[in-house]
């Protein structure tokens, strides 16, 4: 039997270097066995840095549901989005500390530019001017793989995603 899940039916777990993989392990199984879930999918999303751990904890759910004597349907989706290098992150913050270091709030911050005076006044800066390049450059792609397990075949999936076939018994 085919179907065509919901958005809302299908439990997403983000991966990251501190989750242990025998706890994410035993809460996909207790999702994918849920009875009063109407569909039983389950999404590992994990950056490139914990893809491993996604593929081995997607590994030890379809092992568990094999044993059970049930089937299994996987669909892998590698993507990407875009942030900053941590080391641009932090020197922006020691750039702007450099620049404004901590002081008492009062009437003479934040400091201001020679021959500037403070009035009532204070215009933001334009907010369609260009981006500099350097702003262009501080990012990079991060690669994302997420796998999605199921219990029933999804169509919708087969067609975007990348099908795994159960491997037949012999």
């Amino acid at each position: 039997m085919a179907v065509d899940p919901d958005p809302s039916d299908i439990v997403t777990l983000n991966i990251i270097s501190s989750h242990k993989i025998s706890s994410k392990t035993s809460h996909c199984i207790s999702l994918l066995y849920n009875a009063d879930a109407p569909i039983h999918v389950v999404g590992l999303h994990a950056k490139s840095s914990v893809a491993a751990k996604a593929i081995t904890i997607a590994e030890i759910v379809k092992r568990h549901i094999c044993e059970q004597g049930d089937k299994w349907y996987q669909y892998t989706q590698l993507s990407h989005f875009f942030e900053e290098p941590i080391s641009s992150k932090r020197m922006r913050s020691r750039k702007r500390r450099r620049e404004y270091p901590r002081a008492k709030q009062d009437d003479n911050w934040p400091p201001l530019e020679s021959g500037e005076e403070k009035d009532g006044n204070d215009e933001e800066s334009d907010p369609f001017e260009k981006l500099e390049d350097d702003d262009l450059k501080n990012t990079r792609a991060t690669p994302v793989l997420t796998i999605y397990i199921s219990r029933t075949r999804l169509l919708t999936f087969a067609k975007f995603y990348w099908y795994i076939p159960q491997p037949r018994s012999s």
